[in-house]
């Protein structure tokens, strides 16, 4: 017998075995204790397409199983129905493999490979992000990363903007473009971005890839400070936002006295778009959007 076949046999055995312990001790014991049971009491028929090998239905199977906590069962199916090519599947177990839930191995590579088959298969904008943040994040994978940020920063996607923008900024997977990240750092901006006005801020006051103008690190930081809020928060802390700040103000407020009050009503009231118009109006600058 192929070793295929062993397994669905052992498999069925193991299902036929829990219902004759259903018939002696009742349903109520099995209901709380078996998930296999409430496949069968579910959807019978799932089940025996899944060892058929029906990818829809290994992927019902095994999210069964996974609500039900006993992933070490829901990543045996769940990772049958993602090879055949299920989409559910495949960000299932990405997911599984990113935070090593209880009996699956962290596997950040595994991952991310499923997560950009998602994409291969959808072609959009949300899945280009949700490759590009996995392989940032989970692997500092950036040369990786870079073609779905700029699948995603071109669908609109704020967050990948700003992460397109500092990896041009730092030159981390693609070589080192200040012009490039002041342009991807400005179309998040102009969407209320607080890590890319932050980000904005830095390059006027260091010139790089715009004039160098205390002025506009000045009133941009403040808009980020306005603006923040959840992860922008938490963002802006591992950057040193504050500390930065200190640094800014010093710069262009003894200059300025006045210029506090001012500039902390106007960010309040007007958006990053709005704020960075000022800004242009003050310090010319001219956007051109990269090859």
């Amino acid at each position: 017998m192929a070793a295929n076949d062993s397994g669905k046999t052992i498999a069925v055995l193991a299902l036929v075995g829990i219902l004759g312990a259903g018939a002696f001790m009742g349903n109520s014991w099995l209901n709380a204790q078996h998930a296999d049971y409430n496949i069968l009491l579910n959807d019978f028929g799932a089940f025996r397409s899944a060892l058929s090998g029906d990818a829809e239905a290994q992927y019902i199977v095994g999210k069964f199983y996974a609500d039900a906590g006993k992933w070490q069962n829901a990543i045996f199916w769940l990772n049958k129905s993602a090879d055949q090519g299920n989409a559910q599947a495949l960000s299932e177990t990405a997911m599984a493999y990113l935070d090593g839930r209880d009996g699956v191995p962290k596997d950040a590579n595994h991952a991310c490979r499923n997560l950009e088959k998602v994409y291969d298969l959808h072609k959009d904008a949300a899945n280009a992000a949700n490759a590009g943040f996995c392989y940032d994040e989970n692997m500092q994978a950036f040369a990786q990363a870079l073609p779905f940020y700029k699948i995603a920063a071109q669908g609109g996607n704020n967050t990948v903007r700003y992460k397109l923008g500092r990896l041009y900024d730092l030159g981390q997977g693609p070589d080192q473009n200040y012009d490039t990240a002041a342009y991807w750092y400005r179309q998040a901006a102009k969407g209320n971005n607080a890590p890319a006005l932050y980000s904005l801020a830095l390059m006027y006051m260091q010139g790089h890839g715009v004039p160098k103008s205390p002025f506009a690190a000045y009133v941009l930081a403040k808009s980020a400070q306005a603006k923040q809020s959840g992860n922008d928060t938490n963002e802006l802390t591992r950057r040193n936002f504050d500390g930065k700040l200190s640094e800014i103000e010093t710069a262009y407020l003894p200059n300025a006295p006045k210029a506090k009050a001012e500039v902390e009503q106007y960010v309040k009231s007007h958006s990053g778009e709005e704020t960075l118009a000022l800004i242009d109006s003050r310090v010319p600058y001219t956007e051109t959007v990269p090859e």
